[in-house]
């Protein structure tokens, strides 16, 4: 997000003294590559995750909006127009296009493009694919697939209380997790940052339409296990 000078980002970590982590939105054909820094990418059901970006859109102050606006103009960052206000009309635009910022300015970058750049090289040592689903299923299962990819052994007397930072616990705790993005008081309300973690979530958002056009765009653009897995997760099956 290009909310702050380059500069003041780099000072930030290299002032970092412990194990340095960087979160991005960024599909993999974006950000450099390293042999040695281990990639985490983290999926969910493209459907819930557009309702997502909806709510936390909707959860943004109209003045941090505006703040971050004015950031990006002033380095001359593209700024994407302002959103369909009805939300299927939101999703249609938004399932139909590539992602790429070559092709035209999306409204949000497309997540199946973002997924596929990182499931298109899955079997690299240091590329790991987790699913939501599977972390709302079996925090403690993923949470040991993270360790072992990052090769941090588990401390098994202080296991427990990392393993129980659900979305319930995170939520509970708003006030002091929710992000700040750079713009000073960004949220509505910091608990609807969290705002319900649920899946499923598409099927009281999404008609007919939308759903037809989104299965079009799962089967042309997406091998069928891609799909397969963007919806469901690994279950009990890991890369």
């Amino acid at each position: 997000m290009a909310i702050k000078p380059v500069e003041e980002v780099l000072t930030t970590y290299e002032a970092q003294s412990h194990w340095r982590f960087i979160k991005t939105h960024t599909p993999l054909d974006g950000i450099p590559y390293f042999e040695n820094v281990t990639y985490l990418f983290v999926a969910r059901d493209p459907r819930d995750a557009f309702v997502s970006m909806g709510n936390h859109r909707k959860n943004m102050r109209p003045e941090a909006i505006a703040k971050l606006i004015n950031s990006a103009q002033q380095r001359n960052v593209p700024v994407q127009p302002p959103p369909p206000p009805d939300v299927r009309e939101l999703f249609r635009e938004w399932i139909t296009t590539s992602g790429i910022p070559e092709d035209g300015a999306p409204t949000e970058f497309n997540v199946l493009h973002h997924a596929d750049t990182f499931w298109q090289f899955r079997d690299l040592p240091n590329i790991h694919l987790f699913h939501y689903n599977d972390m709302k299923a079996d925090l403690d299962g993923q949470m040991r697939r993270i360790s072992a990819a990052l090769g941090i052994p588990v401390n098994e007397a202080i296991w427990p209380q990392l393993a129980a930072a659900g979305f319930a616990e995170m939520k509970s705790n708003a006030e002091t997790l929710a992000p700040t993005i750079g713009a000073g008081d960004e949220w509505q309300a910091k608990s609807s940052f969290f705002n319900s973690g649920k899946t499923g979530q598409w099927r009281d958002v999404l008609g007919d339409g939308e759903l037809a056009l989104y299965r079009e765009a799962m089967t042309t653009r997406l091998e069928p296990e891609l799909a397969r897995w963007l919806e469901q997760g690994w279950g009990n099956h890991h890369a």
